[in-house]
């Protein structure tokens, strides 16, 4: 416990805070326990300190036979600490837990062990791995390596089996090895399961006598692993361990990948779909602030280019109008040609309907009231596209006697006059003829060229 001391004298006071050892118990094994020789010892303990958490702890374990036995176990929240071993030496031990605070305080606490010393048995000592090794990567091979020694049998009547407390693993790691004739046995295996293993070297001799040995030993599970070696494992967060360009709190690349690991790709690059339309700058949005904009949207007249295909208003846009050619410009469309829906006049598609039967002439249009002498490019005279050839006159010339006088009308030779755009004779004029008798004859004569509509 911490115990506070208050001084005064005078108008001054202090205060002293004085920092208490922490505590230390042996839960496991009892005061006083026997094991054989070889065999494996659980050491359970409980700590705790008034001013540190339990997990905060040095925590060791110690022997006055063997001496330091295991350090830096540590304690959880709870403060549990354990630690197990095969390799107590016979006789009689007094076992210390040891646990010191941040402030270099120390508690311990300690118990009588008897380890009985068995006959005959082989003597097992573990050359790798050794205690405090580098932990492996999950899956590595690794060479495991004994010196089993009897005193009454030669190397080859011995046999050395190990194995693991990690069942994830299979029990067994290699079994019924032969030792060489330097007593040594060994093996090359992987510890496919991450975590820490106890392993444990068991050497039996032709009469079936046994004895063991231990040693903790840790593997690097896959996902503990940082394969690309930017600092960060799977369980770190790393969300790409084969690139070393992602991982948390790395710059996001414009590359298709989530280089800082949160979920999101390439977000703040210009590959990065900002509006949640579907795409990106790169995929051909052309204004990635806007949703309604985008390869996918819907082209509208409006000025705009809704659909990113680098065309504003194009044709088909939705509020588009028909548009009929009007190549000669006399405001009339081509009734040959399909109308297209434009936004706006287009080109050559400039005219709201398609009344003109003849879009090669700008006086052919359904408005012209005026007769031509020539045909409108086509061989037809159909001007005002009536669907049929008007001529301007088809009046014959009459010259009429009447008293002293005559009377006439202008016209054509004959009835009806020559066909569209031919020639003709064309008389203007008539007047009374004395010499040969009391009659009118023309006196006004031309070649004139039919006009048609």
């Amino acid at each position: 416990m911490t115990l506070f001391f208050l001084f005064t004298c005078g108008s001054e006071e202090s205060l002293a805070v004085y920092d208490t050892e922490p505590n230390a118990s042996i839960t496991q094994p009892s005061d006083g326990a026997e094991y054989d020789e070889g065999s494996v010892v659980a050491f359970e303990g409980l700590v705790d300190d008034a001013q540190d958490k339990n997990n905060e702890l040095a925590i060791s374990w110690s022997s006055d036979l063997a001496g330091l036995l295991a350090e830096g176990q540590g304690a959880d929240g709870d403060g549990f600490t354990s630690f197990s071993t095969g390799n107590l030496e016979p006789g009689n031990h007094t076992i210390t837990l040891q646990v010191v605070d941040s402030a270099a305080n120390a508690g311990s606490a300690t118990i009588q062990l008897t380890i009985n010393e068995l006959d005959d048995a082989p003597v097992v000592t573990i050359v790798r791995p050794q205690y405090g090794e580098d932990p492996i990567d999950e899956g590595e091979a690794y060479a495991f390596v004994a010196d089993i020694v009897d005193a009454h049998d030669g190397p080859e009547s011995l046999t050395l089996d190990i194995t693991t407390d990690n069942p994830a693993s299979g029990t067994v790691i290699c079994s019924g090895l032969v030792p060489d004739s330097n007593n040594q046995a060994s093996c090359n295996q992987p510890l496919p399961a991450s975590g820490t293993h106890l392993l444990t070297f068991t050497g039996t001799d032709s009469e079936g006598f046994s004895s063991s040995a231990t040693v903790y030993f840790s593997v690097t599970g896959y996902e503990d692993l940082d394969d690309d070696g930017d600092g960060f494992s799977e369980n770190q967060g790393d969300c790409d361990d084969a690139d070393l360009y992602s991982h948390p709190g790395g710059t996001e690349l414009e590359d298709g990948a989530d280089n800082d690991c949160d979920d999101t790709i390439d977000e703040t690059t210009n590959a990065y779909d900002d509006d949640g339309d579907g795409y990106s700058e790169n995929e051909g949005d052309c204004d990635d602030d806007s949703s309604q904009l985008g390869p996918d949207a819907t082209e509208y007249c409006d000025s705009i280019d809704n659909n990113c295909n680098g065309q504003t208003d194009e044709e088909g846009a939705t509020g588009c109008d028909d548009y009929w050619a009007d190549e000669d410009n006399d405001g009339y469309g081509d009734e040959t040609r399909a109308a297209r829906c434009y936004c706006d006049p287009t080109d050559v598609y400039t005219s709201t309907n398609d009344d003109d039967c003849y879009d090669d002439n700008s006086s052919a249009n359904p408005a012209q009231t005026a007769y031509f002498e020539s045909h409108r490019g086509d061989y037809s005279y159909d001007y005002n596209c009536d669907g049929s050839e008007s001529k301007e006159t088809e009046q014959a010339f009459t010259c009429n006697y009447d008293v002293i006088s005559c009377n006439h009308t202008p016209g054509w030779s004959s009835s009806g006059g020559p066909s569209c755009g031919s020639s003709g004779t064309w008389y203007s004029g008539c007047e009374f003829e004395l010499d040969f008798g009391d009659y009118c004859t023309y006196t006004a004569t031309s070649t004139a060229n039919q006009a048609c509509r």
